[in-house]
């Protein structure tokens, strides 16, 4: 995907009022991983959308001020990581 150019990935993350883990620290390292550039998730030149929760009870949900049609994944915890980070490799990756 791209061909050099840089893929943005928008990220919404949670009011951050009870997080279990390091929010940003894990999307950090998704993006070095993964090689993407995060960016906010109203960005429109987002291709995917990584919704950013501190905790199960997933706040930003209940509001998608975006209204986006773009595929999006959503991290309720830290035991999502790993998840988070295939689906990333498997969309960058593309077809």
């Amino acid at each position: 995907m791209g061909c050099g150019r840089e893929v943005l990935i928008g990220v919404r993350y949670c009011g951050g009022c009870n997080p279990s883990y390091d929010r940003t620290e894990a999307v950090e390292a998704l993006a070095r991983e993964i090689g993407f550039k995060p960016v906010r998730y109203d960005n429109p030149g987002i291709v995917a959308l990584l919704v950013v929760c501190g905790c199960p009870t997933s706040c930003p949900l209940e509001k998608d001020e975006r209204g986006t049609s773009c595929p999006t994944f959503v991290m309720r915890g830290e035991e999502d990581v790993a998840e988070a980070r295939n689906w990333l490799a498997a969309l960058l990756r593309g077809p």
